[in-house]
């Protein structure tokens, strides 16, 4: 009768992690774990986590004329019929995540409307036409949730 025994032992050591395998007389050893950039949006691809954060600024609330209320209603579901949960004056930032698409908001400064809304940290909806994100676009969805 053979008895093989198997040791396995995982090290996390300086950001990486060594395997170390000992069976017998061998022993196989790997090095730290690689390392490599997420990309632009946080996106860590095929894994189904979700993206990281983003601050975006309120922008373009005030209107074209400059006389609106300049705030931002953040909304409990995409679109402008969902209950408002509180307002993010010009200006102010927000952490969002992804992006859906829904009814249609319009802003007078670009003369144009989006059905693009972003989704925040909280799980809340801000229009993207009043969001300025680095690497976003207002009218397109380019992180989708």
């Amino acid at each position: 009768m053979v008895v093989l025994a198997v040791l396995l032992v995982l090290v996390v050591a300086g950001g990486g992690i060594a395997l170390v395998l000992r069976g017998g007389d061998e022993t196989a050893t790997t090095g730290p774990a690689p390392t490599g950039s997420t990309g632009s949006t946080g996106s860590t691809g095929s894994t189904g986590a979700e993206p990281a954060a983003l601050t975006a600024t309120v922008a373009r609330t005030c209107g074209a004329d400059g006389t609106s209320d300049c705030f931002l209603s953040v909304r409990s579901a995409p679109g402008e019929d969902s209950v408002e949960r509180g307002r993010l004056d010009e200006g102010a930032t927000v952490q969002v995540v992804c992006q859906v698409e829904s009814d249609p908001a319009r802003s007078s400064v670009l003369d144009r409307s989006s059905t693009v809304w972003a989704r925040t940290v909280d799980d809340e909806y801000v229009s993207a036409v009043f969001l300025d994100v680095p690497g976003w676009d207002p009218f397109t969805v380019t992180e989708p949730c």
